[in-house]
């Protein structure tokens, strides 16, 4: 996994980051795919939840950090809101 992208929240110590990863998807080969990271520091520790392979257009996970980095949301809404997104992308 790669990092492509880094935002600091100084503020709130958050940290937003586009992730990249190569998977070998049956019937479809090598597919390079975007997720995102959102890190928050406190206390010392850091916290942070990962989803890797959202979808594989970049552009579309791109603007959808850019929606959760202008809600500066915490690393625990990150499944819900990538669920919501999916379901408005590609549901029937």
């Amino acid at each position: 996994m790669a990092i492509l992208e880094k935002t600091k929240e100084s503020i709130s110590h958050l940290t937003y980051e586009l992730v990249e990863e190569k998977k070998d998807i049956e019937d479809y080969g090598l597919v390079t795919v975007y997720g995102i990271r959102i890190a928050e520091k406190k206390d010392g520790y850091e916290y942070s939840k990962v989803i890797s392979d959202i979808c594989s257009n970049r552009q579309k996970v791109e603007k959808l950090l850019e929606k959760i980095k202008t809600a500066k949301l915490r690393p625990d809404f990150l499944m819900d809101i990538v669920e919501d997104f999916l379901v408005e992308e590609y549901a029937g």
